[in-house]
């Protein structure tokens, strides 16, 4: 007997009869021989894992664009939250771990960088649409190995191309991944997000935090021991508390964007589809007093002006600094590019808002005496505008001048 047969008579005594057995696996597009040491889902698993597509999950990022610093979550380090927390669940409901880690390792292999917002982007440009389930399908059956794909069996195929929407996976391992896949990005979103300053913890839903916890640990280890109590019969459900919890965490965070670019190409970071309700500006560099220099403020009417087009109509921009001149110049700024100020302060931790989120900067400057100065701006109708470029201004007075 073999290793991988002794693997397989330890499968059938000790897993739930629900569980997908590696010899009874549906097989593969192209028969291979048997491996003497690896049933067939954990050489699945190991041609996943040292495939190509699986080294460029380090370059994609998750939810936030180019985000400055080391501890965003990236496409690879989901997949490995994803494949933990799925093993986790498999083993205490005694389903194929093998199987459970092949899907969770494999299912974003086709995933765009730029998370959602490249998967849209691709979706409008190519023929027939775009979706990164499908498309990591794809990679592993045809793009892997200089088109001769990986040659996986049928049942991680299935558990890839099911792991997002739609119909669910034919065996319990691909509804695990799913479910884990939830669990992951729920929390490293909400974890991702208070480190980039857009969110604060005391803005998630009340009723969804008493049922699943305050802290992310709190919260992983709720929703993975609700599912194991409520699975079963192979069926892999939450109870219905949690189930309702999920639905009410209230937390998009998939519609923001935190790029790293020159604010002269903002642009590029948005699809002319894209459209922007709200715009943070905080701690901006307040630039010198040398001529010219003004212009490259990112409240500057020049740098407003581009806003504009992404903004729809009475979308805000909230602005806060520690620089009175900045602060000065951006009460006139704001104005001419056609922006109403709704509200202002010259202090704004002497009578703090509940909605103030504290950067870290923020919390630096408070340290030291600075008043913190702030505003709320609400985009305007474009007859609001008064600002003109100068060079703009300059040929259109020399249009006139020659036609005098």
């Amino acid at each position: 007997m073999t290793i991988r047969e002794e693997t397989e008579a330890i499968e059938r005594q000790t897993l739930s009869r629900y569980a997908t057995l590696s010899e009874n696996s549906l097989g593969r597009r192209v028969p291979l021989e048997p491996d003497p040491i690896r049933p067939c889902f954990q050489r699945d698993r190991d041609r996943i894992l040292h495939c190509k597509a699986f080294r460029r999950l380090k370059q994609k990022t998750q939810v936030f664009l180019s985000p400055e610093g080391d501890h965003y979550r990236t496409r690879l380090t989901h997949t490995l939250e994803v494949s933990q927390i799925a093993r986790t669940i498999s083993r205490a409901l005694r389903l194929n771990e093998d199987l459970t880690e092949a899907i969770a390792l494999g299912h974003d292999l086709g995933h765009t960088p730029f998370g959602h917002a490249g998967e849209r982007a691709l979706n409008r440009l190519c023929p027939g649409g775009f979706s990164h389930y499908r498309q990591s399908l794809r990679v592993v059956d045809y793009l892997e190995r200089d088109g001769q794909g990986l040659d996986l069996t049928w049942e991680v195929r299935n558990g890839i191309v099911t792991h997002t929407s739609g119909a669910w996976a034919r065996t319990p391992e691909g509804c695990v991944v799913r479910r884990a896949d939830h669990i992951a990005f729920l929390n490293h979103d909400i974890e991702d997000a208070i480190t980039a300053g857009v969110l604060d913890a005391r803005q998630l839903p009340p009723e969804a935090v008493a049922v699943l916890g305050h802290t992310k640990s709190e919260r992983i280890t709720t929703m993975i021991t609700d599912l194991v109590a409520h699975s079963g019969n192979g069926k892999i459900n939450f109870s219905p508390e949690v189930e309702a919890a999920y639905a009410a965490r209230g937390i998009p965070a998939d519609n923001v964007k935190i790029a790293s670019l020159d604010i002269e190409r903002l642009g590029n970071a948005f699809t002319p589809e894209d459209r922007v309700s709200r715009i943070y500006i905080n701690f901006c560099n307040p630039w010198s007093k040398n001529a010219g220099s003004n212009k490259h403020r990112l409240t500057h009417p020049r740098q407003l002006l581009q806003y504009r087009q992404l903004m729809d109509e009475g979308a805000e921009i909230w602005f806060k600094t520690d620089d009175d001149d900045l602060f000065r110049d951006s009460l006139s700024y704001f104005p001419a590019a056609g922006f109403e100020i709704t509200w202002q302060t010259f202090d704004l931790h002497k009578n703090e808002p509940d909605w103030n989120l504290r950067t870290e900067h923020e919390g630096m400057f408070s340290e030291q005496g600075i008043p913190i100065k702030a505003l709320i701006a609400r985009k305007g109708p474009d007859s609001t505008v008064t600002w003109v470029e100068p060079k703009a201004l300059a040929k259109q007075q020399e249009a006139e001048d020659e036609s005098d």
